[in-house]
């Protein structure tokens, strides 16, 4: 393992958290979904802020078991990619329908299914970071195993960091503009802009 000097890995820990603050806000796959459903589903902050952590988590963290424990190949990483973009596209799908046969039936009770917070989840999990992946595979092949754990770690926790702080930013507004209990309209208005983060996934944005 190489022992890479404290300049090198100081440029490249400020690489590593720039990187993951600036993913993060520029895809609205990160925070989009999540306050789509938190709202649905009227969670409360504590609960929102803890389902965030935990897709962020499972986001980076499986992202970080690619690069220490397989061998990826580009293939492989579109197929995971279009995968979870499917995913996402299927939560703002079902929200949609799931919101019509609501209006239908005229129920009484709101927030939505359990799969629609598991086909997000699942969507975190298997998508993988577009951003993450080269970096530590880069550091890890020139600087180590040491090297590359500390990378992912600063990349990790900025992420998740940028997750939790646009979600909780957003339910926060979105709570002071309109009432949790939107009805039809909040719900379809969360599972277009879900179906959007699919589609843009797909486009690689």
């Amino acid at each position: 393992m190489l022992i890479p000097d404290s300049s090198s890995l100081t440029v490249i820990f400020g690489f590593a958290a720039t990187a993951g603050v600036v993913h993060t806000l520029a895809g609205p796959d990160h925070y989009l979904p999540l306050v789509a459903i938190a709202r649905e589903r009227r969670w409360s902050a504590v609960k929102a802020s803890l389902m965030t952590l935990i897709f962020g988590l499972a986001h980076c963290l499986a992202s970080i078991a690619l690069v220490f424990g397989l061998a990826v190949t580009a293939g492989a990483l579109d197929v995971l990619a279009s995968t979870a973009a499917w995913l996402m596209v299927g939560v703002g799908c079902c929200m949609v329908i799931l919101a019509m046969r609501r209006r239908r039936a005229r129920a009484q009770k709101s927030g939505i299914t359990r799969i629609v917070p598991v086909l997000a989840g699942l969507a975190f999990l298997i998508g993988p970071c577009e951003w993450l992946i080269p970096v530590a595979t880069t550091v890890l092949g020139s600087l180590g195993v040491l090297a590359a754990l500390q990378v992912c770690v600063v990349y990790t926790l900025c992420t998740v960091g940028t997750m939790w702080l646009a979600t909780s930013v957003a339910i926060h507004g979105l709570d002071r503009l309109a009432p949790r209990n939107a009805g039809v309209i909040g719900s379809v208005i969360g599972g277009a802009a879900c179906t959007v983060c699919g589609v843009l996934m797909m486009l690689g944005l």
